[in-house]
């Protein structure tokens, strides 16, 4: 029976390592009997959080709106209430001051009443791009170290590499911390949110293919 002249082994690696940047999303929303009047109501909670943005030096290029609806709820035949329009508005911001996050958590739901939808923490490009070749090398070497064990054991040993493919990608830290997420006491005496994200994981994996001597 003729020996196999190749063997493909897939290997794994993972990097942890600090989030240095979040992404938050921040939702204002408001329900009144027209439309005029929610978006008035909406669009002045939005400036507000605008300038709570600023006055925490987030730069305008940080943030964006991710989303603005208006929808009508119109009353079914068992319903008491009326016509009502609600107007929401998502503003997605990124920043990597993070030790200043949970102060600028709590002076957006004081100050414009907003909700927080969702706090993830993740990696900034020069990072990710780090984390991403630790996690290859680490996938790069449990590769060979199987390739080696699976050689060894058919007598043979590793040759040249023949082909190879990876596959990588970080795993952003997220809590999802709802609409009406409160940082707790009352107005006045209120202390920051204070999240705290555990490692991003970079997870990586290579298939190798070697030739066998």
């Amino acid at each position: 029976m003729r020996e196999t002249d190749t063997i493909s082994v897939t290997g794994s690696g993972t990097d942890r390592r600090k989030p240095d940047r979040a992404q938050v999303e921040f939702q204002v929303n408001e329900h009144a009997a027209d439309r005029a009047t929610a978006r008035a109501a909406t669009d002045r909670r939005s400036a507000a959080l605008f300038e709570t943005f600023a006055d925490h030096g987030v730069a305008e290029e940080a943030f964006h709106s991710a989303a603005y609806t208006v929808n009508r709820q119109r009353p079914g035949p068992n319903d008491t209430h009326d016509e009502r329009f609600t107007v929401t508005h998502v503003v997605r911001v990124e920043t990597s001051d993070l030790d200043g996050l949970g102060d600028l958590l709590t002076a957006a739901v004081d100050r414009a009443d907003a909700g927080v939808s969702s706090v993830r923490h993740t990696l900034d490009d020069a990072t990710r791009d780090d984390a991403r070749d630790d996690a290859l090398t680490r996938a790069a070497a449990d590769a060979e170290r199987q390739a080696e064990t699976l050689a060894a054991a058919t007598d043979r040993s590793l040759g040249a590499v023949e082909s190879m493919t990876t596959q990588s990608g970080p795993s952003p830290r997220g809590e999802a911390l709802g609409a009406s997420f409160d940082t707790g006491g009352g107005s006045g005496s209120r202390p920051a949110a204070d999240p705290r994200p555990g490692p991003v994981e970079t997870n990586a994996q290579v298939t190798v293919t070697y030739a066998l001597e």
